[in-house]
């Protein structure tokens, strides 16, 4: 986020196929994997946060539609993002508003591609 690495502290997945994508967080009750210490775990019965839907990509432009989403006013919004692929890895880059008036954050997320 604005240039700077930053760690996601809950664990979470974004799984697409050919039409859609989604992105499940876990919010509370992470406890450590028990095959990789360095990774956290959903506890079960602890609380999740989901948004997915729809996907398009027109040469570098990725949009996500927002089908199901965590508040009501965000469901049929859009998040217009940039990306590219670079062998196995997706680098998706999008701003949002900053929680300052007038401000901005950047955001570059890095993904890995995962074959069956």
């Amino acid at each position: 986020m604005n240039g700077k690495p930053q760690p996601f502290d809950k664990p979470h997945l974004k799984i697409m196929n050919a039409t859609h994508y989604a992105v499940v967080e876990q919010l509370s009750d992470s406890v450590p994997s028990a095959t990789d210490s360095t990774q956290k775990v959903a506890r079960p019965g602890s609380l999740t946060r989901t948004i997915a839907g729809r996907y398009s990509v027109n040469g570098d432009d990725y949009v996500e539609h927002f089908e199901i989403f965590p508040w009501k006013q965000g469901i049929g919004s859009e998040l217009n993002c940039k990306c590219e692929v670079i062998d196995d890895l997706w680098y998706h880059r999008f701003t949002l508003p900053g929680t300052t008036p007038g401000t901005t954050l950047r955001f570059e997320e890095h993904y890995r591609r995962i074959s069956p």
